[in-house]
């Protein structure tokens, strides 16, 4: 089994990657983006009358992940959490940062070379990979297909050496995001949700609560949700790189009405992750659970969280006014 599994502004010139400046470019896109996220996450963690006067309507189901949250993205309202706040490893769904990362802040149309170096990295972590080859070279969009499709460790390994010439330094800058974010307990130390310490011995964390405020952030960039919410992706042949088709890890995908993404993550350590979204009716329900103790049983818990939430919105058009 490999680990890392499961089971988010192109420009045409063609220069090399650069980092926005945070002022004053990178103002309007992220710092105020990321405000409207930490003042509606208060939102989260306090609730609402509305919150609560759907809580009457019925009770939530139980699931049988430790960790589990469930919001509602069109009101920006918790509709429930189960130990939301208790830090645990979050598998592939660290791969949501980085994404985020490379979206908003370099080129999409920057070419990548495959080295050996990120196939020896995948054999020897074992890792979940997009079956990528030496010497060909893709863009950075493509790699975040074969990243957040197949959980390729080897596309998030090749992008983060490229654009910023070490793993550790774009952790380092995962983390800075995670801060800016206030993404308080949440720790970084691989870009793709591996198993390794940091040169202190600590292994990455997050929780069910913060892998939901991200996500709340990460949507709003429409070429995210076109990524995570695509099932399959094939890229012919050509010059520079071979073909190479990646389906999605996530399975709701195709298989539950009106799912949009988000992203799985499995590891012996994290145990079975997926954070979740689904709209319907026009409606948005974004959800996280957290070390389940099978795949079967993440799709269980995601289903009946949807299920549920969505039955709210239903019960709530059907009461008549107070």
């Amino acid at each position: 089994m490999s680990y890392g599994q499961g089971g988010s502004m192109q420009s045409s010139k063609n220069v090399t990657p650069q980092k926005h400046t945070i002022f004053p470019i990178r103002l309007p896109l992220s710092i105020l983006l990321a405000l409207l996220v930490v003042i509606t996450w208060s939102v989260f963690q306090q609730g609402t009358a509305y919150a609560a006067s759907r809580d009457t309507l019925s009770s939530p189901p139980a699931v049988s992940a430790p960790y589990a949250a469930l919001y509602d993205l069109t009101y920006h309202t918790s509709l429930m959490t189960k130990a939301a706040t208790t830090e645990t490893e979050i598998a592939s769904t660290t791969k949501i940062m980085t994404a985020l990362l490379v979206l908003q802040s370099y080129r999409l149309d920057h070419k990548v070379t495959i080295t050996q170096d990120v196939i020896n990295y995948v054999n020897e972590n074992n890792a979940s990979n997009a079956g990528l080859l030496v010497n060909d070279k893709l863009t950075v969009k493509q790699l975040l297909y074969a990243m957040l499709l197949p959980s390729g460790c080897d596309a998030a390994y090749a992008m983060a050496v490229s654009l910023k010439g070490s793993l550790d330094k774009f952790v380092a800058e995962m983390n800075q995001e995670a801060e800016l974010l206030g993404l308080t307990q949440t720790y970084y130390t691989t870009v793709d949700g591996l198993h390794n310490p940091d040169s202190k011995g600590r292994y990455g964390y997050s929780t069910a609560a913060d892998l939901i405020q991200l996500t709340t952030y990460a949507m709003q960039f429409p070429l995210f949700r076109q990524l995570v919410g695509t099932q399959t992706y094939s890229l012919p042949a050509t010059s520079e790189h071979h073909a190479y088709t990646w389906t999605n890890t996530n399975h709701l995908l195709g298989t539950y009405p009106g799912a949009i993404g988000v992203k799985t993550g499995t590891t012996p350590w994290a145990g079975y992750c997926l954070v979740f979204a689904a709209v319907r009716n026009g409606e948005t329900l974004l959800g996280v659970v957290l070390s389940s103790t099978s795949s079967q049983q993440r799709y269980t818990d995601s289903t009946a969280l949807l299920n549920w939430g969505f039955s709210l919105f239903s019960k709530s058009r059907n009461r008549p006014a107070a």
